[in-house]
């Protein structure tokens, strides 16, 4: 709640903030609480600065957690390819492969996190849940 009003704060002092929009917006989708509105915040900082890596996947972990698996795939996919050694941007379009049931996809970005970050704990976790699924799938054949 004090990160919220922080950022609150800088914001209606300097409302055209792409920065303070994408940090308020990401504080939103990580928490998991004012989902429309961090959409919202994250579209406006992504008209503002395209380019920003860290913003675009702030959009995409949005999406993400508005369960809108589609669009998030497609906005992290354009993050990675801006910023494609950012183990956080990586484990993000994982875990949204994961939810679309594109496992080795998400196998590979989960790899490739943590080549960049091996203690990203995230990223081991939903690894192991991928290896699980994958090795029954094959004992089933």
């Amino acid at each position: 709640v004090q990160a919220e009003r922080a950022y609150r704060a800088a914001l209606t002092t300097a409302p055209n903030s792409a920065a303070l929009m994408n940090n308020l917006a990401y504080f939103y989708a990580e928490e998991g609480i004012k989902l429309d509105e961090a959409l919202l915040l994250a579209e406006r900082a992504v008209r503002l600065l395209p380019n920003d890596a860290n913003i675009v996947d702030t959009l995409g972990w949005a999406q993400y957690k508005k369960k809108r698996y589609s669009d998030a795939a497609r906005t992290l996919e354009r993050a990675v390819r801006l910023k494609p050694d950012d183990p956080t941007l990586r484990y993000h379009l994982g875990a949204t492969y994961f939810k679309l049931g594109k496992l080795w996809n998400s196998r590979i970005e989960l790899e490739k996190a943590l080549l960049l970050d091996r203690e990203m704990l995230e990223a081991k976790k939903l690894l192991r849940v991928i290896r699980r699924v994958q090795e029954r799938k094959v004992s089933l054949n």
